[in-house]
This record gives C-alpha cells, structure tokens and sequence, in this order.
C-alpha cells in the first residue's frame, strides 16, 4: 500500500477538521513523524507531530503543515522527497495515527515546543543552548523559546 492510501483509509475517520487539515497535510506530517520517531511510542511521536503543527501556528515559519516540514535542514532528508512506497508499512501507519491524533487536536505533550532532538551521548546542539526543555518524551527532547 502506497504512503497516501494509507493516510487516507485513515483520514476520514480520524476525527480530524477537513476545514482545517487536508489529506495533503496528513500525508506531510505522516512522513516528518516516520522518518523522525517511528522507534518511539505513540506518545513519542504524537510529540514529534505536535512539534510541526506549533511551528505553522508559529509567525516565523509558514502557515501551511506541508510548508513547514520541507523546509531545509529542518528534519530528516527523506521527509522532502517524493513519497513513494515505505520500507515499513505497519510503522508509517502507527506514525499516520499519531499525526492525525495530533492533528484532531489531541494533548500536546510538549506543551507547545517548535524543536527537538535526540540526545546522543547527552549532547545539546549549539542551535538549541538559547532553548529551553519543555519536555522529554521517549529519545527526544522538546524544546521552545526563541532560536
């Protein structure tokens, strides 16, 4: 099954307002919480998905979900490629889940954060030393503040 046919055997139900999100931006966000947190628990990556959906309510980046996650050097490379098939079908639907929860307005377990990371070997990229932690869910921290 192909990435938007997944989304969409998922989208109509899902609670989510059409009014508000599209197919399109599910799809979007499907791939920004795959490519990013498909290890973590549904927690986790609900919190990854939540991560876009504050920065397009946020005035310094774009208003639009899929805007938000092809911008450069933002997340990982394979988010701003052409979808294609998935290597893992069971986890691009466990992350379609998460993304469209979070788009049904779900909790955010952040509490508004605009990035994060993954602590390996508990190092804080420079980017972030102005940011302050708004949560740790699972490998990720969450950060919020002005960059």
């Amino acid at each position: 099954m192909r990435p938007l046919e997944i989304v969409l055997s998922l989208f109509l139900t899902s609670g989510v307002d059409p009014a508000q999100y599209t197919p399109a931006d599910a799809l979007c966000l499907t791939r920004v919480v795959y490519h990013e947190a498909r290890g973590e628990s549904l927690k986790g990556q609900k919190a990854v998905a939540h991560v876009v959906l504050n920065r397009a309510e946020d005035d310094r980046y774009p208003d639009d979900v899929c805007a938000v996650t092809k911008q450069p050097a933002q997340f990982a490379p394979q988010v701003r490629r052409k979808p294609g098939r998935v290597d893992e079908p069971e986890a691009f639907k466990r992350a379609a889940k998460a993304a469209l929860g979070a788009m049904a307005g779900e909790t955010d377990p952040t509490h508004g954060a605009t990035h994060f990371y993954a602590p390996k070997g508990g190092t804080r990229p420079g980017w972030a030393r102005k940011m302050r932690v708004a949560a740790v869910v699972g490998g990720h921290k969450f950060l919020k503040g002005r960059r």
